[in-house]
């Protein structure tokens, strides 16, 4: 015979939220511990195991999260051969913080709609993009194969200072180095809204 595990009612709770002393709860799925007590990681419901002494909180679905055709901004923080990674810093139109995982991937033929040979001719570390969620699970991808999507902020090889768009290239006045990869119709648009982490 099983004997099923015995539990609390549910109660709604807050990320950072105190939820159990450890002496009486381990932490289990959406929760952590720190100096003896027992955490909050989401905003969602807690349950209390009583039998196996677990405190849990399975997340809520927050608007903060990633949907196929939401439009965000982020950096380039990895370049390889096929893709770059994104770590999205904000939702167009909303100032909240992502909820999830904020690092994404943008594949080569996702990239422009002309033919990319090379991820380093159409982005750079540093890059502040302008992109379109294609998938938001199980995975975080991205596409900027449209002329508003792309880069919205470049910084100078040299100097690390903003570039601005001369034309078809981009200019640092600082250095007078010019780079003539793909920008968005956007570029310099871009003000970062999101709450500080």
């Amino acid at each position: 015979m099983m004997i099923m595990s015995e539990t609390e009612e549910k109660r709604f709770v807050m990320p950072g939220e105190e939820i159990a002393p450890l002496e009486e709860y381990l932490p289990g799925d959406g929760a952590y511990e720190e100096d003896g007590v027992v955490y909050s990681e989401y905003a969602g419901f807690l349950t209390l195991d009583t039998m196996e002494k677990i405190a849990r909180v399975e997340p809520v679905k927050q608007t903060g999260a990633l949907h196929k055709g939401d439009i965000i901004y982020g950096t380039i923080t990895s370049i390889r051969s096929m893709m770059a990674v994104v770590e999205a810093l904000e939702i167009e139109g909303r100032a909240r913080e992502i909820a999830g995982s904020t690092n994404g991937t943008l594949h080569i033929s996702k990239m422009s709609t002309r033919y990319v040979s090379d991820v380093e001719r159409v982005f750079r570390l540093g890059d502040t993009i302008r992109a379109v969620v294609v998938s938001g699970t199980p995975s975080l991808q991205l596409s900027t194969a449209r002329a508003d999507l792309g880069v919205v902020l470049a910084l100078c090889r040299k100097c690390r200072k903003p570039m601005i768009k001369k034309g078809k290239v981009l200019y640092c006045e600082d250095c007078e180095l010019t780079d003539s990869r793909p920008v968005s119709t956007r570029y310099a648009q871009y003000v970062l809204t999101v709450p500080e982490k």
